[in-house]
């Protein structure tokens, strides 16, 4: 399971995704509401996860946030969240220029499926 995060423009969104499929994803296009936003829709999609038989004691293994173009302020925001997250010591994040795009390793594969988060 995969957390994806995007903050870098006007729209503000999270996702939780695996193995080609969204599994649950917020999005807001309201100016100035990242902060307000980002914590609780991670935290609920999280608990979404949770719930779920499939990913019960499962915990995402990456962290992904766009890394711009797009706000100062913005990026900043997601790029904060994403290192401060609590379990971020425990598996990596990584910036990427597009959430639509985005490689990540599992040890020996890649995955480069289209995500909109």
């Amino acid at each position: 399971m995969i957390l994806a995060i995007e903050s870098s423009d006007r729209l503000c969104s999270v996702a939780l995704w695996h193995e080609g499929q969204t599994v649950i994803a917020f999005e807001s296009e309201l100016p100035m509401q990242h902060t307000r936003l980002l914590g609780g829709w991670v935290e609920q999609a999280l608990a979404f996860a949770a719930d779920q038989p499939a990913f019960q004691n499962q915990a995402p293994r990456a962290v992904v946030v766009a890394n711009g173009p797009g706000s100062f302020t913005g990026l900043r925001i997601g790029v904060s969240y994403a290192r401060g997250f609590p379990m971020v010591g425990t598996c990596p994040s990584w910036p990427s220029p597009t959430i639509r795009y985005w490689p990540c390793s599992t040890h020996t594969s890649a995955l480069k499926t289209p995500v909109s988060a």
